[in-house]
């Protein structure tokens, strides 16, 4: 069955959603479905796309859940997301990975969290990204957000972004769920977690 997905805004309450209808229906038969989960992963999608797609979910009260991986969204990009997670009360999970994102893009998404206080999980594995001051900003936000998985993978933040992450890691409490799995640590990198872990028990 075919769906179009189309954004609109409801005459009744002027509120936008992201609505997906059956193009095998007649316009009399047509039931229309708030979108709840929006997965665009895959459609080469760009910076340009990105910001249609931002403008639109900055209203939209509907959607939860975004998946915008594997595409070829960069630090533009990320900026318009970043914008929009600002005014957006709705998402609560973003899938961000395989994108080509670097450090200041990764800013823009870690500046933003600082006002969002609903998004939960961001996934940013596989992007261009190493800076481990960007991971140090991701882990120094306060423990009162809502932010509680988080997942740099494959992000080469090496030993020092190990070091960082156990430090912060000593005084946020809101992250419970972290992945920093193909970084290049070594042992030297695992020390610094393991004697983080062995502190909290």
């Amino acid at each position: 069955m075919n769906n179009l997905l189309r954004c609109e805004i409801s005459s009744a309450d002027y509120i936008c959603r992201f609505t997906r209808t059956s193009s095998n229906k007649t316009n009399e038969e047509a039931d229309e479905e708030a979108l709840v989960i929006l997965d665009l992963s895959k459609r080469r999608i760009d910076d340009n796309m990105v910001q249609d797609l931002a403008d639109a979910l900055e209203q939209d009260n509907t959607c939860v859940t975004l998946n915008l991986s594997k595409n070829s969204i960069q630090d533009i990009g990320a900026q318009y997301l970043a914008n929009m997670l600002e005014h957006n009360t709705t998402l609560n999970a973003i899938d961000l990975s395989d994108n080509k994102i670097g450090d200041l893009g990764t800013q823009f998404l870690v500046e933003c969290l600082k006002h969002n206080t609903t998004l939960m999980t961001l996934n940013l594995n596989g992007n261009s990204g190493q800076s481990c001051l960007v991971v140090e900003a991701i882990l120094k936000i306060r423990t009162d957000r809502t932010l509680t998985t988080l997942d740099i993978s494959s992000t080469r933040i090496g030993n020092i972004g190990a070091q960082i992450v156990a430090n912060y890691l000593k005084f946020n409490t809101a992250i419970t769920v972290l992945n920093i799995s193909n970084n290049n640590i070594d042992d030297t990198g695992v020390q610094c977690v393991a004697n983080l872990l062995k502190d909290d028990k």
